[in-house]
């Protein structure tokens, strides 16, 4: 689609989804701005989601009160569960909020690595034991993590998401070096107004994309934009992949920020940020700051 005649032509329906989400308000919910496509909004996902729902919280809305008190009780829980550490000849005294707590430094500053991802011995029946070796990290539950994160982003201990839709599909991306070319795929993770953000299972292949000099990745726009228009179902793990490979952007390996998941040592799994400012040969740049920034007003003028 070319960049000159795209036009978000789903404006009705995302508002009403957005005015439906907040009608049915929950705190771990997200909703889905348009029907037929893997594209997913939580509220901590963007700034004038955040805003909203903390002004409703404050005035006392009921729902939101409810739900805020939700959010609060299961992180405050959390400090009533005691956990010890035995280092050397000292048994210290902690709560499984204080794990969750160093995992938050961890995700905002990347301080406390060794404190998480060390084996530590640890005890959760009283000072005296029984010990078990482990890190401190596999004491976390994803979905109370989540609730934890959520809750820092409602009473702002962590930055504010500007605005990231949340999907799913596979791209394939050429892994360019001076001796050789491999293709592999990648899986599409979020939509942002600065780049896209793209993951991986494949614990062995962060090392190759560390040491190429650039990746060509074929991400086809065309799907998405003619789902939305045509509100056609399309099949997710299809929905940004270009079989002709006629629809791709370049990106050099330094220009790609890469991260590993705080559960990297059970699920292999990694990301990778390409920012649209340093993607070049291709029109896929335009395309998405265009549609994201025709969202984010929508939804603002939703919630205003």
């Amino acid at each position: 689609m070319s960049k000159d005649t795209f036009k978000l032509s789903k404006s009705v329906e995302i508002s009403n989804n957005v005015k439906d989400y907040f009608t049915d308000f929950k705190f771990e919910k997200s909703f889905k701005p348009f029907k037929n496509v893997p594209l997913d909004l939580h509220w901590s996902d963007a700034r004038i989601l955040i805003e909203q729902v903390r002004k409703k919280a404050k005035a006392g809305d009921d729902l939101f009160h409810h739900q805020k008190q939700f959010a609060k009780s299961t992180v405050e829980s959390l400090k009533k569960v005691p956990v010890w550490l035995k280092n050397g000849n000292f048994v210290i005294p902690m709560t499984m909020f204080d794990i969750y707590n160093t995992l938050g430094q961890f995700i905002k500053k990347e301080t406390m690595e060794d404190e998480l991802f060390n084996s530590q011995e640890i005890s959760f029946i009283g000072p005296n034991g029984p010990f078990k070796e482990m890190p401190l990290i596999n004491c976390i539950n994803e979905q109370t993590l989540n609730i934890y994160i959520h809750w820092l982003v409602m009473v702002n201990k962590l930055p504010q998401r500007a605005f990231r839709l949340n999907t799913e599909g596979q791209v394939a991306a050429d892994f360019i070096d001076t001796d050789k070319t491999d293709t592999n795929h990648l899986n599409v993770q979020q939509l942002t107004d600065t780049g896209i953000l793209f993951s991986s299972n494949n614990d062995f292949l962060l090392e190759r994309v560390e040491n190429v000099n650039e990746l060509k990745v074929y991400f086809n726009t065309t799907k998405m934009f003619d789902a939305i228009k045509n509100s056609s179902v399309n099949s997710s793990k299809e929905i940004y992949f270009s079989n002709d490979k006629l629809h791709y952007f370049r990106i050099q390996r330094e220009k790609v920020v890469t991260k590993q998941k705080y559960n990297s040592h059970k699920s292999g799994e990694f990301f990778m940020f390409c920012r649209y400012c340093d993607m070049f040969e291709s029109e896929v740049p335009e395309l998405m700051k265009k549609f994201t920034k025709e969202t984010k007003k929508i939804i603002l003028d939703s919630v205003a």
